[in-house]
């Protein structure tokens, strides 16, 4: 029974990522690139046609937004006693804090949620994932800036991320019932549809890179 949910379930995604491995090792690949593509352009039409066409209810949608706040301030309190204990710096207490607060639910975790669960299960993994990077393209963003940039510019490097807005317009069109045009709910479908596997193969990608550091 284990064996046959993690062939169906776990699986898959993991040979995505190979797949990014592979072809890092093999051609190389520059996952800055990909980086901006996914951040620029995959991942908001992700979020903007999720968020359109999901059929979770706004108070289903509230509960989950909630959780993910919660146990990121709790995470929050958490890891500043351990700093303070660990008596790290102000960059150290920074990059503490990224690694506790903010966890990458999406690159893996949408398509075992898929595979696991079908649609409806995507669709509140979606919610999940929605709420978790706008926190970590606000907060995070912020906490990685500020030890380099003072509080302004760390304010304004959080709003030069589009998730920020393709969330703003997705939430305003559910909440005004607007109409979408056609023409343009198909030209997010197709980035939407390959955010998810351009994630898979980025993390193959920079995990090659990681193993040939450690090679040398």
């Amino acid at each position: 029974m284990l064996l046959k949910l993690f062939v169906n379930n776990i699986l898959p995604p993991l040979l995505v990522m190979a797949a990014g491995f592979v072809l890092e090792r093999a051609v190389g690949v520059d996952p800055r690139a990909l980086s901006r593509v996914a951040l620029y352009v995959f991942t908001p039409a992700l979020i903007f046609g999720s968020l359109v066409e999901s059929k979770v209810t706004g108070t289903e949608f509230g509960q989950i937004a909630l959780f993910v706040v919660a146990f990121m301030f709790t995470m929050w309190g958490v890891g500043l006693v351990a700093a303070r204990l660990l008596r790290f710096d102000q960059r150290q207490t920074n990059a503490f804090l990224l690694a506790t607060l903010f966890s990458n639910c999406g690159n893996y975790g949408l398509a075992v949620v898929l595979f696991a669960y079908g649609q409806v299960g995507l669709e509140r993994g979606l919610a999940y994932f929605v709420v978790s990077a706008l926190l970590t393209h606000t907060f995070a963003a912020y906490f990685a800036s500020r030890g380099a940039y003072s509080m302004r510019q760390s304010i304004r490097n959080v709003f030069r991320l589009p998730l920020i807005y393709a969330v703003t317009v997705a939430l305003v069109v559910r909440a005004l019932r607007l109409a979408v045009p056609d023409f343009i709910m198909r030209a997010v479908s197709m980035p939407q549809a390959g955010a998810i596997p351009l994630m898979q193969i980025l993390l193959g990608v920079q995990l090659a890179r990681i193993s040939r550091k450690l090679d040398l």
